[in-house]
């Protein structure tokens, strides 16, 4: 007759891992409680059985040939090694039909045992996690004081028990907490988000049972894994462009996936991983990118709540560094950029050169570059107004711009162009001239009554660097200009 299965079961693997005794070995302070059960009540036999998710274990015998014991679970007596109501005292085991063949209990087993009794070992929280019981070769009776005996061992083992757990959670505690804080230090410090979430990432694998973790940054060509721990990057880098998953669940809250159905469910990307778990959480982005950071388990383990924290804190990190960057990005941009037309302001303009003289110092190649001044723009002020004025500067901008150039407004109605691949030097400065044109002629068709004049300057044909390229350009600019009112085209 098979035992019945308790209906506390699935609380009682947590609560001994909370007291940490699943994988100990055998412990001298369980022995000397069977050690004094044995004395205390005159049997030949005490056990202590602990009882987890696949089945019971002896923690603690004392008795000649009880060491290593363990039954399946249809070999025990009802109710050992955890009781389901209380405890449990046959006083003739033999006269019970249950046990008369039992390979350890009755008249011709092994053992001989004939009488048992247990007391099931509960922890405050109403957890039984196993059995203190005493056995014996004789046929009888405990006495009321005896039974009282059994009940104190029994709670002996579980003060020890719970002890423990309350050690364990102390030192979880203070560990999560240490986590906590050191991931709290990181939105302190001025790091970039690829090292924010590289020391985030090695903190959390040292603090949780993780066997992946990445930030994901996911653009229009893909996904790009910029910071990683514990490998499985391929598994990262399957969140791709067309992924159904990213998309479902940008921007929403965090995800704490267990079992690979429930992971498919999400990504479905990722059925073929072979992932137990996943922790999702989205990170703001920047203008052409979306961030995540994602964390992977293989074994179907779930995510506990201190787990969630940790991840969250972990995230909120990155996020800030994410959030600083882009404000970074953001402020650079409004310093080097004009904000009437949107192109490179004279900051700008003066970075890119000192990267090119930089770049052609290094034996890069030469550049082109070009100095513009747009003729009639007082006139326009004058006779149609500033807003004309100002719409005549953005369209000239506008139909400056190209793919192979770089366009500039040093201000008022000066621009600059420039071209870091020249390829033939005379063809690129020749492509710069007749852009400025197409730029005159496209503003002209729009009823502006303006000209420009141009000049042009090649690095190193003309001039070593910038310096000079800018006062040769400057000079045959002005040579233009004048050019232009000799033949009666003015501002």
């Amino acid at each position: 007759m098979s035992a019945p299965r308790p209906t506390h079961e699935p609380a009682r693997p947590a609560a001994l891992a909370r007291a940490g005794v699943l994988d100990a070995a055998p412990e001298e302070t369980f022995d000397r409680i069977t050690r004094l059960a044995v004395r205390a009540l005159n049997v030949p036999y005490a056990v202590l059985t602990l009882m987890d998710a696949e089945g019971g274990f002896t923690k603690s015998c004392h008795g000649p040939g009880l060491a290593g014991m363990g039954l399946p679970r249809e070999e025990r007596p009802r109710g050992w090694p955890t009781l389901p109501d209380g405890p449990l005292h046959i006083g003739d085991l033999a006269a019970d039909p249950r046990f008369q063949r039992h390979p350890l209990f009755g008249l011709g087993s092994r053992l001989g045992v004939r009488m048992y009794a247990g007391v099931p070992l509960v922890t405050p929280g109403g957890e039984r996690l196993g059995t203190l019981c005493v056995l014996d070769t004789r046929a009888r009776t405990l006495g009321a004081h005896e039974q009282d005996l059994l009940h104190s061992l029994a709670a002996l083992a579980t003060d020890e028990l719970e002890r423990r757990a309350l050690r364990l959670d102390l030192a979880r505690a203070q560990e999560q907490e240490a986590l906590l804080q050191d991931l709290a230090r990181l939105i302190e410090g001025p790091l970039m988000p690829e090292e924010t979430a590289r020391r985030a990432l090695g903190r959390l694998h040292s603090g949780l049972p993780l066997d992946g973790s990445g930030l994901l940054r996911r653009t229009r060509e893909g996904v790009e894994v910029r910071a990683g721990g514990g490998g499985h990057g391929e598994v990262l880098r399957a969140l791709g462009p067309g992924g159904a998953g990213w998309a479902a669940h940008e921007g929403e809250e965090p995800l704490f996936l267990v079992g690979a159905r429930g992971v498919a469910q999400a990504f479905p990307e990722l059925a073929e991983a072979g992932l137990g778990a996943l922790a999702w959480l989205p990170l703001p982005g920047g203008e052409d990118a979306a961030h995540a950071l994602a964390f992977l388990r293989v074994g179907e383990s779930p995510w506990t709540p201190e787990e969630r924290r940790a991840l969250e804190a972990g995230a909120r990190a990155v996020a800030v560094a994410l959030e600083r960057a882009e404000h970074d990005r953001r402020l650079e941009r409004a310093v080097l950029t004009d904000p009437l037309t949107g192109l490179g302001n004279r900051h700008a303009f003066d970075r890119a050169l000192e990267e090119a003289d930089g770049l052609r110092a290094r034996g890069g190649v030469g550049y082109v570059l070009a100095l513009v001044d747009l003729d009639g723009m007082r006139r326009v002020n004058d006779e149609y107004g500033r807003a004309r004025g100002d719409e005549l500067l953005r369209e000239f901008a506008r139909q400056l711009q190209h793919p192979d150039v770089a366009a500039y407004r040093l201000g008022g109605d000066e621009y600059a162009l420039l071209h870091l691949n020249p390829g033939l030097p005379e063809a690129a400065a020749q492509a710069l001239v007749n852009r400025v044109a197409g730029a005159v002629r496209f503003t002209r068709s729009l009823a502006f009554p303006v000209g420009a004049s141009v000049g042009v300057a090649t690095v190193p044909d003309d001039a070593p660097g910038a310096t000079g390229a800018l006062r040769a350009a400057l000079r045959r600019m002005h040579a233009q200009k004048r050019a232009r009112r000799g033949a009666g085209h003015g501002r």
